[in-house]
Formats: structure tokens, sequence, C-alpha cells
């Protein structure tokens, strides 16, 4: 796939598909975030920080993809970034 150029077309295309995939798992995250402080005992606690993960790791990847193959950096553009989402549990 590397060796191929891209048309413009298909690096809009293949960048707004990633981008609405990376908003999308940020949305999560941040869903399973603001359930942390509702949980009461630390069992709860460290489960909600599986699920955070969970969702954390693929929008790491799609921010990884999107900075190596189109030159855009997600993390930055959106303001969110995995140590950002992380540091507020």
């Amino acid at each position: 796939m590397r060796d191929k150029e891209l048309s413009n077309q298909e690096k809009e295309k293949g960048l707004e598909i990633l981008t609405r995939v990376y908003l999308h798992l940020k949305d999560e995250a941040e869903k399973v975030r603001k359930e942390y402080g509702n949980k009461k005992t630390e069992g709860e606690r460290i489960e909600i920080m599986h699920e955070f993960h969970k969702k954390l790791y693929p929008m790491e990847l799609v921010g990884n993809i999107a900075r190596e193959y189109f030159n855009v950096d997600l993390d930055n553009t959106y303001g969110y970034s995995h140590d950002h989402l992380n540091r507020k549990l």
C-alpha cells in the first residue's frame, strides 16, 4: 500500500474516515472516564480503568496511522491525547 501514491481524493476520504473513527473512540473513552467518578469500590474503579484503556489504545493506533500516512496529528488537532485522557482519571 505504501508503494502506491494515493490521489488527493483518496487521501481526503481516508483522513475523513480516520478522523471519524478517532472522534468516536475519543467520545467512548470520555463516557467511560466519566463513569469512574461514580464507582465507589476499588474493584469497580479497576474495572472501569480496564474499559477506559480498551478505548484509548485503538484511538492511539488511529492517531498513529493518521500521523504516519497523512502527516496529520489528530491528537493535537482535537486537543486530546492518550496521556491527556489518562491524566483526567
